[in-house]
C-alpha cells in the first residue's frame, strides 16, 4: 500500500505544475508555503527540492547558488 503524500510533496507537485504552466505568481506563493513549512534547506529535504524545481537545477547546484548569495 502506498503512503499518502505529505503536504510538502503535494505543494512541490503544485509548484512544478505552476512553473510548467508559467504561473509565476502562483509558483512564488507555493515556494513561500514550502519555506514556511520547512526551514531546513540541506540537500535531500523538501525545501531543497522546491528550490531545485524553482531554479530548474539539481538540488546540489541550487543550494550552492543560494549559499553563495
Amino acid at each position: 500500500m502506498r503512503h499518502p503524500l505529505l503536504l510538502e510533496e503535494r505543494i512541490i507537485a503544485a509548484l512544478r505544475q505552476a512553473l510548467a504552466e508559467q504561473q509565476t505568481e502562483a509558483a512564488e506563493h507555493l515556494l513561500r508555503a514550502i519555506e514556511a513549512l520547512c526551514q531546513d534547506a540541506t540537500p535531500g529535504t523538501a525545501l531543497a527540492e522546491a528550490y531545485a524545481a524553482a531554479f530548474d537545477v539539481s538540488p546540489q547546484r541550487s543550494m550552492a547558488r543560494i549559499f553563495r548569495q
